[in-house]
């Protein structure tokens, strides 16, 4: 009986021990991943491919090594700016920085770095993924057309352990999102709060990096006054064309908080 008493205490010991271990490394790499992700006032950024259920049709066999390309890229973009990546659903990213000139950088680098890209061959036969050139020559578009999205507020964070990753939380993340689903394919879409934002930094001159042009007012589901959205096109990409912004998705699923299969096909 002694013996299996000393046994049965050896044993909650243990797991005593193991619990407090699991515990405790729970803690630091929650500690670690919110010191990492960016606090406060955040640039948010949302991305996403034009059309790619349709392009998984049309050009199957190409649309694997062009993820890759595409997903690798846009990680090379995060990194050069010290962006934080916070997650990604299917195709689209979600990112967080610390100022708003370090997302812009970013977002034009992605744009100008998509079409220096070496896509696979497959993708010229494709509409919405094939090279076009000004009248005057200029090469504007080759490879998957990426619309992204930024929006300038202060966000709620957690720690998701599941992706050993901070997440953000609340209106701000809700905004960027939507601000995303308005750009087109190819066009970098900003709210009015963060080009005030941008236009503030001494440092920067907006017209010397990209071409900005007013998107209008637009009324968002869930935000009470209607938002001012600008787009902008890198300087070395003028002459993209773009269609007027797209409706905004209603769909239950996803809430406007990550672009779905839903949301992007009537976004299309």
């Amino acid at each position: 009986l002694e013996a299996a008493i000393v046994v049965a205490s050896v044993v909650l010991l243990i797991a005593a021990v193991v619990a407090a271990v699991v515990m405790w490394k729970k803690r630091t790499a929650a500690k670690r991943a919110l010191k990492e992700a960016p606090a406060g006032a955040v640039t948010l950024m949302f991305t996403d491919i034009q059309g790619s259920t349709a392009l998984w049709d049309q050009a199957p066999t190409s649309m694997a090594p062009a993820l890759a390309i595409h997903n690798q890229v846009i990680r090379e973009c995060i990194q050069r700016v010290e962006g934080y990546e916070v997650k990604t659903i299917g195709d689209a990213f979600m990112v967080a920085f610390t100022h708003p000139v370090k997302a812009l950088k970013c977002a034009v680098d992605i744009q100008n770095r998509l079409v220096q890209s070496n896509w696979p061959p497959g993708l010229e036969d494709v509409e919405t993924a094939c090279s076009k050139r000004t009248d005057a020559g200029k090469l504007v578009w080759r490879g998957l057309r990426v619309r992204i999205g930024m929006h300038y507020g202060e966000p709620g964070r957690e720690y998701n352990p599941k992706m050993d990753r901070v997440d953000y939380l609340g209106p701000p993340v809700n905004l960027s999102a939507r601000t995303e689903a308005k750009a087109a394919g190819g066009q970098i879409a900003c709210t009015s709060t963060l080009v005030r934002e941008l236009e503030q930094c001494k440092t920067l001159e907006l017209d010397e990096i990209v071409q900005m042009t007013s998107l209008g007012l637009h009324k968002f589901k869930g935000v009470t006054d209607p938002q001012e959205l600008f787009g902008m096109v890198p300087l070395e990409l003028v002459g993209r064309e773009f269609p007027p912004p797209a409706k905004e998705a209603t769909c239950d699923k996803c809430l406007g908080e990550l672009t779905c299969n839903a949301c992007e096909a009537q976004m299309e």
